[in-house]
């Protein structure tokens, strides 16, 4: 009897040693298994993450982009007023030179006609029509470089 418990025990020892095996194996390969569940899930998350990063900063480079396209607008349409505006004082004071210059070359024909002289005319209306073509040309040169 004693012979049958022993191999009884060494049996029922054998047996656990087995199934403690066969146990530490399924546990083995389940936290196997759940390791790579985990490393696959994270991964997931991670490129989730990233990708939602990444979206947030092409929006926010795209706002400032566009707040940077506004600000640019503005400022070139402010200089382009302040180039009209320039344009149409320098045009009106290069009109009152004309006029003046015109107005003086005038009088001095009316003078040079007044005292005889055919020639001083001649060579005053000259220099009065170069001097109106000159401005005219520098008054065209100015409003062409103020339109630009």
């Amino acid at each position: 009897m004693a012979a049958v418990a022993e191999r009884g025990a060494r049996q029922l020892r054998h047996w656990m040693e087995r199934v403690r095996r066969e146990v530490r194996g399924r546990a083995d390969e389940a936290r196997a298994r759940m390791e790579r569940v985990f490393r696959e899930e994270g991964e997931r998350l991670l490129l989730e993450v990233a990708s939602s990063l990444e979206a947030e900063r092409e929006a926010e480079l795209d706002a400032a982009a566009e707040r940077l396209v506004a600000i640019k607008t503005e400022r070139v349409a402010k200089l382009r007023e302040a180039a009209k505006a320039e344009a149409a004082a320098a045009m009106a004071e290069l009109e009152e030179a004309a006029e003046a210059e015109a107005a003086a070359a005038e009088e001095e024909a009316m003078a040079a006609e007044r005292a005889g002289l055919q020639e001083a005319r001649a060579e005053a209306q000259r220099a009065a029509a170069d001097a109106q073509r000159q401005l005219e040309e520098e008054l065209a040169a100015r409003k062409e470089r103020a339109l630009r």
